[in-house]
């Protein structure tokens, strides 16, 4: 369920200032912190506040992570696309590894989204599959 989604169900309101004072801490004390996601760049935080919202009040750098199946690239393009609107920094976008390994985009997705979208493409998968095996 989005915060936003959670927020109404509980009836409590999503509260900016406790995220941005962790945020501040977070970073204050480690070097290296890292920011998931909720689902996705257009999941509401609260109304009309995304985590694309977020990601611009932080100024976070950002890493696309995917799912390495059927319609990935349609979903990882709007992605972009809209990170890409907003002016954010995107690192490169991860591939999960797909459960079905009978998917045939799973041989496709990583070159086409790397083609469609200049950005570093890494598939987890078959990363995790070559550290495994040596």
């Amino acid at each position: 369920m989005s915060p936003y989604g959670a927020s109404l169900f509980e009836n409590k309101k999503f509260d900016l200032k406790k995220i941005e004072k962790t945020f501040k801490r977070f970073i204050d004390k480690y070097d290296f912190t890292i920011v998931e996601g909720v689902g996705g760049v257009l999941v509401p935080l609260k109304e009309n506040f995304f985590v694309s919202d977020l990601i611009k009040q932080f100024n976070l750098r950002v890493i696309v992570v995917a799912r390495h199946n059927l319609g990935t690239i349609n979903h990882t393009l709007l992605t972009v696309e809209k990170l890409k609107n907003d002016n954010q920094k995107i690192l490169g976008i991860i591939l999960n590894d797909s459960k079905n390994k009978n998917d045939m985009s799973t041989k496709s997705n990583a070159k086409l989204i790397k083609q469609l979208t200049k950005l570093p493409v890494l598939e987890f998968g078959i990363l995790l599959h070559r550290w495994r095996t040596g």
